[in-house]
């Protein structure tokens, strides 16, 4: 029996040291946590930056949809216009031939009368 206690204190013995070695001291934890404390602020702000990024990406975006809607529209006026004088065109072309063939009608009339 006493060679088992023997065998159980030594693995207790391997046991304790093993977390004496591995383990964090007081001032090494002190440390961590200040690191860590650290890296939490940091995290902060960027969180911040990341906010104020954002809201100003935002702004920026907001005014060049306005500018490109307000380009959008100068270009439907254009093109309104640019249609709208094409079919005044076409208008004017189309009275113009009713009124040559008119004309020509008359003149064809006067010709046989005269034939």
């Amino acid at each position: 029996m006493e060679g088992n206690y023997s065998q159980v204190l030594q693995d207790i013995l391997e046991t304790v040291n093993f977390i004496k070695d591995s383990a964090v001291s007081k001032e090494e934890f002190g440390r961590l946590e200040t690191r860590f404390d650290g890296l939490t602020k940091d995290v902060s702000n960027l969180r911040i930056e990341v906010r104020q990024n954002k809201e100003e990406l935002d702004l920026r975006m907001d005014r060049m949809e306005g500018r490109f809607n307000r380009r959008i529209d100068d270009l439907e006026d254009k093109m309104t216009n640019y249609f709208d004088s094409f079919v005044g065109m076409y208008k004017k072309v189309d009275i113009e031939v009713a009124s040559l063939r008119s004309a020509y009608n008359r003149l064809e009339q006067k010709i046989e009368k005269t034939c």
